[in-house]
């Protein structure tokens, strides 16, 4: 078993019918894992923190206005490539900081006043891991307690249009989106 806790709490309000929010939040620590005769396998033990917002405004009947974040922060030992287990190196754990982070923003319109009902949404998403060697291997070379990783961004746009014609409803719309991928040292 990993011993540990978690714990979270959430918040929901709607002081006025054409306004809510809500908010909630947790924290987990566990500790190395232990299987049932007591042994302790090491480099299992993590730290999670995780933040939901979002916010709903509702300025006119049929339309509506939500943004949203969330994130989560992730602190443990990971294997560096735990799916390649061939090489020996994907085998040694190192310290990572993995960190996301997502806003959105969408627009609703339910065609109730005419037009196309529409569906908007944009977004951003970016995901950072950080390593550190810990000298279980060197990488490149590289001295102990270097920092290195990745981080991989993406934004985007996707549009929803339903039109009625007599009783058919057609959808339509578009989606873009642009992701880019770097390393960090």
């Amino acid at each position: 078993s990993n011993k540990g806790w978690k714990a979270g709490a959430t918040a929901y309000a709607k002081p006025v019918e054409a306004f809510d929010f809500l908010v909630s939040g947790s924290r987990q620590e566990k500790e190395n894992y232990k299987d049932g005769s007591g042994h302790e396998y090491t480099n299992t033990a993590s730290t999670q923190d995780s933040l939901l917002a979002k916010l709903n405004w509702r300025p006119f009947d049929g339309h509506n206005l939500s943004l949203g974040y969330n994130t989560l922060q992730d602190e443990g030992a990971r294997f560096l490539r735990n799916n390649m287990t061939i090489f020996a190196r994907s085998l040694a754990p190192m310290e990572q900081e993995l960190g996301q982070d997502n806003f959105t923003a969408t627009y609703r319109y339910d065609g109730s006043a005419g037009g196309p009902a529409a569906e908007v949404v944009g977004y951003r998403n970016q995901t950072t891991n950080w390593r550190t060697n810990n000298g279980a291997f060197a990488m490149t070379g590289s001295p102990d307690d270097w920092h290195w990783g990745e981080e991989v961004e993406g934004r985007g746009v996707n549009a929803k249009l339903t039109s009625k014609i007599g009783d058919a409803e057609i959808r339509y719309g578009l989606n873009y989106q642009n992701q880019e991928a770097r390393t960090l040292n």
